[in-house]
């Protein structure tokens, strides 16, 4: 969260395009670790919303290069709420399984 904040903030305040796409990258490989260590736990992780979110994430963060610098400062600050509202959520929306409806946590399968 500290490489997106500081991400998010070197758009706001504009800072130099080398800067920003320095934080790009790390945001995006502390993201992609973290999802790695989510899938060495389990692969299921990528059948729950919260590995959903994580990929969206992660192709969100690609684009951000592309865009219109007022629009990736919205883009990120779409980010961030989303990662908040994800990493506060119930376990049941979290481990949600959209395709088939059933929750996976832990090893158990919950219907």
């Amino acid at each position: 969260m500290l490489c997106a904040g500081v991400l998010t903030g070197s758009h706001v305040f504009d800072a130099d395009p080398a800067l920003q796409r320095w934080w790009l990258t790390l945001t995006a490989l502390t993201a992609a670790a973290l999802l790695f260590l989510d899938l060495h736990e389990s692969g299921v992780f990528l059948m729950q919303v919260r590995g959903y979110l994580v990929i969206a994430k992660l192709v969100a963060l690609g684009l951000l290069p592309r865009l219109d610098p007022a629009a990736a400062v919205w883009l990120l600050g779409a980010l961030m709420f989303v990662s908040v509202l994800s990493s506060h959520a119930p376990s049941r929306v979290r481990y949600h399984v959209p395709l088939g409806g059933a929750h996976f946590h832990g090893g158990r399968t919950k219907g």
